[in-house]
């Protein structure tokens, strides 16, 4: 089983503040042989009962996973031709709730989760006999399915113009709507520029210890990508800036919006992974910025620049038990310029 999190990346009023997904409620149906743990879910009517969780079909929408496969389910004992209310409760911070008919992937909703309102569930309306009820009879039992996802493709507002973000299918980008990016710290190399600022993410569900491929769009064209750390292992008070040797760029800048493709290659607990934890956890935390080097021809970039050469193993640590993210971000504080909040909840079975 993957180990399944959670991330918030944005500014808040303090380091460490926690995204809170509401509870479900005390008796909440259950389905635990999923690949990313349990999912829970509730009906306003009725009892739910004949559980079945599934592989989504081939052929789903871009831009979303589906870790814990199809969830069906009946509600039994419900007044002939009622409607009945079916609430799952989200794993995530932002996730959507699709309905699965053969190959046709339809969007019930799609819920974001910030960290002062918290979130509520996502609640599928079905008829009995009606809208949503696989046995289209009004029988007092509806049989429903839903499939919950979560995206592996975001987008980052910067100085330099907005940067998409794509993780492979299957995984999970945490990137949160409307995410900006953030000002370089003092203490870049000399000769560097980064027209994008700093840009943060996590790719979680990642097969453990693997290798993946993570695709920045970008409006103009870079040479290279540096990691940003934190000098000090409690609280940042100087920064690290490593140049990422596992980065490529490709630009063709012909009819194409995103000009310039910017490639980090990331391995789960090795090469570009800034995670609390040296060990492959099934997430990858990544905090950088690209860059333009001066004096290497960026202003007129040829149609595949060759990767960097200069460190190709992850940035050094930072040993803080509040996570590599987090301390960096308490650094800004103290700097005095931004804040970086990033609450990481690991989710292994059970959620909470």
């Amino acid at each position: 089983m993957f180990v399944f999190g959670r991330v918030l990346l944005g500014l808040v009023g303090a380091v460490g503040t926690s995204v809170v997904l509401v509870a479900a409620p005390a008796g909440a149906a259950t389905v635990t042989n999923t690949p990313a743990g349990t999912v829970q879910f509730s009906s306003d009517i009725g009892t739910l009962s004949n559980l079945s969780n599934a592989p989504v079909p081939a052929g789903g929408p871009f831009g979303w996973s589906f870790p814990v496969g199809m969830t069906g389910f009946k509600v039994s004992g419900v007044p002939s031709g009622a409607t009945a209310k079916v609430t799952f409760y989200p794993l995530e911070v932002t996730t959507a709730l699709f309905e699965i008919s053969g190959r046709t992937f339809t969007k019930v909703g799609e819920i974001y989760c910030d960290h002062l309102d918290g979130c509520s569930g996502l609640t599928l309306t079905l008829t009995d006999g009606g809208a949503g009820d696989r046995d289209g009879t009004a029988n007092g039992v509806i049989v429903g399915q839903g499939a919950l996802a979560w995206p592996y493709t975001g987008a980052v507002s910067t100085p330099g113009g907005t940067v998409t973000i794509q993780s492979p299918k299957g995984t999970v980008l945490g990137v949160t709507p409307h995410q900006t990016s953030f000002p370089v710290p003092a203490g870049a190399p000399a000769g560097v520029t980064f027209p994008f600022d700093q840009i943060n993410f996590s790719v979680q569900n990642v097969p453990t210890g693997a290798t993946i491929t993570v695709l920045l769009g970008l409006p103009s064209p870079v040479t290279d990508f540096y990691q940003v750390g934190c000098a000090q292992k409690v609280a940042c008070r100087t920064f690290t800036f490593t140049k990422f040797g596992g980065a490529e760029v490709s630009c063709e800048t012909k009819d194409n919006p995103m000009p310039c493709t910017l490639t980090l290659t990331l391995t789960d607990g090795g090469a570009g992974d800034q995670g609390i934890s040296p060990q492959p956890n099934g997430a990858i935390d990544v905090s950088g910025a690209p860059a333009i080097v001066s004096g290497s021809g960026s202003s007129t970039p040829p149609a595949t620049a060759a990767p960097t050469t200069d460190a190709s193993a992850p940035l050094p640590r930072t040993g803080s038990t509040s996570g590599g993210l987090a301390a960096l971000g308490g650094g800004i504080i103290v700097a005095g310029t931004v804040v970086l909040a990033v609450s990481r909840r690991l989710i292994r079975g059970t959620r909470r």
